[in-house]
C-alpha cells in the first residue's frame, strides 16, 4: 500500500503550500479523499498526477511561440 500524506505533507512534495493546496485541490483535479474529516493524499497518486501536469506544461510551452514583448518600452511626452 502507498503511504497516505496530510495536506500539509502533500504540499510540501509538490512544492506549494497546503492553503494553495486544499484551495486548488478541486480545480486542478488533485486526487485527495476525506477520511474521518480529513484530507488525504496517497503519495503514489500526487506523484502521478504531477508527472501529468510536467508532461502537459512541457508539451504546451514546446508548440508556443516566445512572446516578443518588450521589457522596456522608452516615452517621451512632448
Amino acid at each position: 500500500m502507498t503511504n497516505k500524506l496530510t495536506t500539509a505533507n502533500a504540499a510540501k512534495v509538490i512544492g506549494r503550500s497546503p492553503h494553495w493546496l486544499y484551495v486548488n485541490s478541486e480545480r486542478l483535479k488533485i486526487p485527495r479523499y476525506r477520511i474521518g474529516g480529513r484530507w488525504v493524499y496517497f503519495e503514489s497518486e500526487l506523484a502521478e498526477w504531477f508527472m501529468d501536469q510536467k508532461e502537459m506544461h512541457e508539451a504546451s510551452s514546446s508548440h508556443r511561440p516566445k512572446s516578443r514583448i518588450p521589457t522596456r518600452m522608452h516615452v517621451e511626452f512632448s
